[in-house]
């Protein structure tokens, strides 16, 4: 990735300046009035983002680096519940700009990213149903799939690919500074329907400068959402992020969904 030598310092700075997840004001959490409960259980999880044209300004100004930026989080989880209802295996990914942050004061890292939602992909038929009822753009894409490698394993490695839509890889080695850290991020779609996501406790691997010790990569099919946001079918990634297996993954679904870190 070749991008400015002083943008990529103040990025590493601020990963390694971030605190812990105590520092945050304790475990994050989610809630809503009247949202759906999905509850994710022994996941991985896999981000990346990368920049967007300078003319797609329109959802607002830069607040992460020097450029507006795509961001890809890709899920596979070997259990699931949906409004308490078992849902078994599934792979998720959600598609979003980040327009900024969770919380006022949240540090600004990608685990307190406000994304406005532009694509929801599931295997999941339970999770894309109660998904579309809060009024996300959810669509069942049995086909897709995630792979990871085994524990351990350095580089540490998670794919996503969605059928006619977008292929994400990521291979990382450095731990990251915040490890153990909570996530509290939120994915709004018009009119206010909104996922919510939290977790406790992650632990990652990230990938700043792919090409140096570490890999990611974002490719779009023609025509669709992730090759118009990206303006072309292929980006250089700005920053990516590997986790490791995951205990438990909690999301709300609902108009009313908000987040507290």
């Amino acid at each position: 990735m070749l991008i400015h030598k002083t943008v990529q310092l103040t990025l590493a700075l601020t990963l390694a300046v971030a605190t812990p997840a105590a520092a945050h004001g304790g475990a994050a959490h989610s809630g809503s009035t009247g949202g759906t409960p999905v509850k994710l259980r022994d996941c991985h999880l896999t981000a990346a983002f990368a920049p967007r044209p300078a003319f797609a300004l329109e959802f607002g100004a830069p607040f992460y680096g020097p450029d507006p930026l795509v961001g890809v989080w890709a899920m596979a989880c070997d259990r699931s519940r949906v409004a308490g209802e078992p849902a078994g295996r599934l792979v998720l990914s959600l598609v979003g700009v980040p327009v900024g942050l969770t919380a006022p004061g949240a540090v600004p890292l990608a685990n307190n990213f406000a994304h406005r939602l532009m694509q929801l992909d599931t295997t999941s038929p339970p999770l894309a149903k109660a998904a579309r009822r809060a009024g996300l753009p959810a669509t069942i894409v049995r086909a897709s799939r995630y792979r990871h490698s085994p524990p351990g394993a350095i580089p540490s490695r998670g794919r996503l690919f969605v059928p006619g839509s977008h292929t994400m890889a990521v291979g990382a080695r450095q731990p990251d500074p915040t490890n153990p850290h909570d996530h509290a991020n939120l994915f709004e779609h018009r009119g206010g329907a909104a996922l919510a996501l939290t977790i406790e406790d992650a632990s990652d691997r990230f990938c700043l400068s792919p090409g140096e010790g570490c890999s990611a990569s974002l490719r779009a099919a023609r025509g669709s959402v992730v090759s118009r946001l990206l303006g072309h079918g292929r980006a250089p990634v700005r920053a990516a992020f590997d986790h490791d297996r995951l205990r438990r993954v909690d999301i709300a679904l609902g108009a009313a969904t908000r987040i507290t870190p």
